[in-house]
């Protein structure tokens, strides 16, 4: 049995960060994986009645970047207090 998605966005720019295949139409996920990107007929395969079907409407779709850094720093400089006095 195919796996189907949870969601699908469609009407993409998706870039995939692939040298081979850098461009899409769409993605599929299901759960909190992509299970397909592609193109537009390849990812309805992926549909069911219960899909949710977001159309970005030709915008660009990129991969997530996760800086595990900033949260840390953004904590640290918070946490920062001056040191020098003004007589």
């Amino acid at each position: 049995m195919t796996q189907t998605a949870d969601i699908v966005v469609i009407n993409a720019q998706v870039l995939t960060v692939d040298a081979d295949a850098p461009r899409a139409e769409a993605i599929a996920i299901s759960g909190n994986e992509i299970l397909a990107v592609g193109s537009a007929d390849d990812i309805q395969a992926l549909q069911s009645n219960s899909t949710r079907v977001i159309d970005a409407g030709g915008a660009s779709v990129l991969p997530g970047f996760n800086d595990a850094h900033v949260p840390r720093a953004r904590n640290h400089i918070r946490h920062c207090r001056p040191t020098a006095r003004v007589s």
